[in-house]
């Protein structure tokens, strides 16, 4: 048993490393060809699938191959599909057809292994079909597994299962990250994201044009240390700002910038986590560009411009015959667009139409902002 684990020992390092690292998987595989008995090719087979762990998955980019049967010589009386996962099994070297076989040529042959006989491990199951294999099979005729080779196999069956349950974890968590990092960039809004020691962990795009911080390719830390001495910049004078909100004048023209700050007060259990993403700074900038709010209007309520102008007008605090009179319109002709905005909306009463306008979703980028086209006037021919 101790003879096992001097075995098996070497083997977990590289295991465990192996959930985000494909170099690590080779080297695993590699490792364990030189562990078993002498003569053997490991070889990971399984379907094509997005994410998956580059540990026992294809070593070919061929997606023609994903419709190639798993169809395997098992010794005995087991089958494939009745085998659970984590389990062990003999591939058997009698099976005539199994050299003929479309597996066998288009995949194990190419990859330096020989028809059998060998021993198989199930590490992955989809309902009642095995869809991620590990073979250990001759490299070059005489080679069998030895007695030795399948108490290995059983005992890293455990590790190896966990190491793809580990890559399946860290591979949603880092989606989950891409795709909070890329919603944050369509923000108008600066976000930033501070650490323990007021150093920016974290800044969106947004937040970069609005501190001045020039794209720079030359590594993390010095864009950490750019944003940090930009934020410091317009936070001079409200170093002891810890909650709230407040409105700072731009050290570069004097514009106003309106900036709330929350603390995260995560508990102790959090950790590095926690102390890495203290506090967030949210900063509205009057400069920024999110796109025409008649647009806006127009996709989220199908307002039309005339509607979209009066209902704008309205949030600024001015009455229904103030706004037609900056409008140009008689009262009788505003009361019947904001009828019809009131209809669009789902709104009653002015004051609903203006909380409503006033809470809506948060402005979205649009760094390449969409022509609006313009009716021509009736009666007149379009240019």
């Amino acid at each position: 048993m101790s003879d096992l684990y001097e075995r098996a020992w070497p083997l977990l390092g590289l295991l465990y490393a192996a959930p985000g690292d494909a170099a690590a998987a080779a080297r695993f595989i590699e490792a364990l060809c030189k562990t078993v008995s002498d003569g053997a090719c490991a070889v990971g087979i399984g379907r094509p699938r997005e994410g998956r762990s580059p540990l026992l998955a294809f070593r070919y980019r061929d997606r023609r191959l994903a419709d190639v049967p798993l169809v395997l010589p098992i010794g005995g009386k087991q089958k494939l599909e009745t085998l659970g996962a984590g389990a062990v099994f003999d591939l058997s070297g009698d099976d005539p057809a199994f050299p003929a076989s479309p597996l066998f040529q288009r995949l194990l042959r190419p990859l330096g292994a020989e028809p059998g006989p060998g021993l198989g491990m199930v590490l992955e199951r989809v309902g009642t079909r095995a869809t991620l294999l590990l073979l250990l099979l001759p490299a070059h005729g005489g080679w069998r597994p030895t007695s030795e080779d399948r108490a290995l196999l059983e005992s890293l069956a455990p590790h190896i299962r966990e190491s793809l349950r580990l890559h399946e974890r860290l591979t949603s968590a880092s989606a989950n990250a891409r795709a909070l990092v890329t919603a944050f960039d369509h923000l108008a809004l600066g976000v930033v994201l501070l650490d323990e020691s007021r150093r920016v962990s974290f800044a969106n795009r947004s937040a970069d044009e609005i501190l001045g911080v020039p794209a720079d390719p030359r590594g993390v830390a010095r864009r950490v240390e750019q944003r940090t001495q930009a934020l410091a910049r317009v936070l001079v004078d409200q170093r002891s700002v810890r909650r709230g909100s407040l409105v700072l004048r731009h050290p570069d023209d004097g514009r106003p910038l309106q900036i709330f700050v929350t603390p995260f007060d995560w508990p102790a259990s959090y950790g590095e986590a926690g102390r890495r993403y203290s506090t967030a700074l949210f900063i509205g900038d009057p400069r920024r560009l999110s796109g025409d709010p008649i647009d806006v209007l127009n996709e989220l309520y199908s307002l039309t411009p005339a509607e979209s102008r009066l209902a704008l007008l309205l949030t600024t605090g001015r009455s229904v015959e103030e706004s037609a009179t900056q409008l140009g319109i008689a009262l009788s002709t505003a009361r019947g667009v904001l009828k019809a905005v009131f209809a669009k909306t789902g709104t009653r009463r002015q004051s609903d139409l203006v909380r409503l306008l006033l809470t809506g979703p948060g402005e979205l980028r649009r760094d390449a902002p969409r022509p609006r086209r313009r009716r021509p006037a009736k009666g007149r021919p379009g240019r």
